[in-house]
């Protein structure tokens, strides 16, 4: 793998795009909530979804942005480490960042994967990732 001097301006504007979706999703997770409530008790149909749609909407995009960000990390790669940071850091940085990927990959896909089938056990496992994501 490359290690460039610097992250490429795509992989920032990528970095800082997902950073606001994932403030949307915060803020409209409340709505979505309440949509998929009402989608798990409906008999014939589906509700309408009204401002739950933000909320499905942005975290497709943070799908698309971070595969798309693993994509351009395979193919341009990402600056070294400091030199002079102790190997635990760099560990736990490494750690942290790949960690990352996966939360926030694997939420929309099992968010979208709540939806569509639709799954309450899903719709619990997507809920529940919102610590790990923030912690």
């Amino acid at each position: 793998m490359r290690h460039p001097a610097r992250y490429s301006a795509i992989q920032i504007a990528l970095h800082w795009g997902v950073f606001a979706l994932v403030i949307v999703q915060l803020l409209t997770g409340g709505m979505m909530s309440e949509y998929f409530r009402a989608l798990m008790r409906a008999e014939d149909g589906r509700p309408i979804m009204g401002n739950a749609v933000w909320h499905m909407v942005s975290g497709i995009a943070i799908l698309i942005f971070m595969l798309t960000r693993l994509a351009l990390r395979f193919t341009h790669g990402a600056p070294p480490s400091k030199a002079d940071s102790p190997g635990w850091d760099k560990v736990l940085s490494k750690l942290n960042h790949w960690l990352f990927y996966v939360v926030l990959i694997a939420m929309p896909v099992v968010g979208l994967a709540a939806y569509l089938i639709p799954s309450r056990a899903m719709g619990n496992l997507h809920e529940n990732t919102v610590p790990v994501l923030l912690a």
